[in-house]
């Protein structure tokens, strides 16, 4: 599970109690100074951290601190206040296999630089590698080599799991959203489905298909007939974007949301139109 900004910034003043950063490390989050001699160093430690978190379940990567220094004042050195997060999430992108695109926060601080910057790496299906084949992943507070033996220990793992399946365990009526099922239904119609199933109410319907179980919906289910923000809070690695570029590094219209996928298409299809 990612890490809320203010739980990091908890973790922070733990620095002026004589803790270094290394100490408050561990399996979802890790602490690395800005590399002043280069930016592209900065981009390579990025890429290995993406991928180190990503195998490991995910996590927060937190730049612009100092990992073996005591007080916020010494430890936090901060980042350039001008970095351009949309090329660095394409280099990212384009240097992971599969595709790996991290969520990029801005902290303010008091300190240094007075911003650090938070790489946030969702879970997804690893394994997950370099464009040149190299991977590590976290275990514990460090990264360690991935291993032929590991990834053939978690592809035979993950191939058992069926993360759209898996039960919310909420009511599901507060997480259901009646405009995105109307989209389903706009699309039962113009696909000319059995009018059996056009006819059900939104509860019955969503028990034929198997999206609802026991009065729970499934995690697919949600992506399907969820609200915004249930979307956001249970499923923060889901989310879609589009860009219309004018170049290869430049763009005129940059739109991003959470919203369920039946609504999600109808807003890239507005866009591409």
């Amino acid at each position: 599970m990612m890490k809320a900004t203010s739980e990091i910034i908890s973790l922070l003043n733990e620095l002026d109690n004589n803790r270094i950063a290394d100490d408050l490390e561990g399996q979802d989050i890790d602490f690395k100074e800005w590399i002043q001699r280069s930016f592209d160093d900065n981009i390579k430690l990025m890429i290995k951290m993406a991928v180190c978190m990503a195998n490991g379940g995910g996590g927060s990567v937190i730049f612009g601190v100092a990992d073996k220094k005591n007080g916020r004042n010494n430890a936090i050195k901060g980042v350039p206040a001008n970095l351009d997060l949309y090329a660095i999430s394409k280099r990212i992108y384009e240097k992971t296999e599969p595709h790996l695109t991290p969520h990029f926060d801005y902290i303010d601080v008091p300190y240094g630089t007075g911003k650090l910057l938070i790489m946030h790496v969702f879970p997804g299906m690893p394994p997950y590698t370099t464009t040149d084949g190299a991977a590590t992943i976290r275990q514990g507070k460090d990264c360690i080599p991935f291993t032929g033996t590991l990834r053939r220990q978690m592809v035979s793992t993950t191939s058992e799991q069926d993360f759209t399946a898996e039960v919310i365990y909420e009511d599901w009526k507060k997480l259901f959203s009646p405009s995105a099922m109307e989209k389903i239904r706009e699309i039962l119609v113009e696909q000319r489905a059995p009018e059996l199933l056009q006819q059900m109410n939104d509860e019955d319907l969503l028990v034929s298909v198997g999206a609802l179980k026991n009065d729970y919906l499934t995690k697919g289910a949600l992506l399907l007939v969820g609200k915004t923000d249930a979307i956001t809070r249970l499923i923060p690695q889901y989310s879609w974007g589009y860009r219309k570029m004018v170049s290869d590094t430049d763009y005129i219209i940059k739109e991003d949301g959470n919203q369920a996928i039946p609504i999600a298409l109808y807003e890239l299809e507005r866009y591409i139109a």
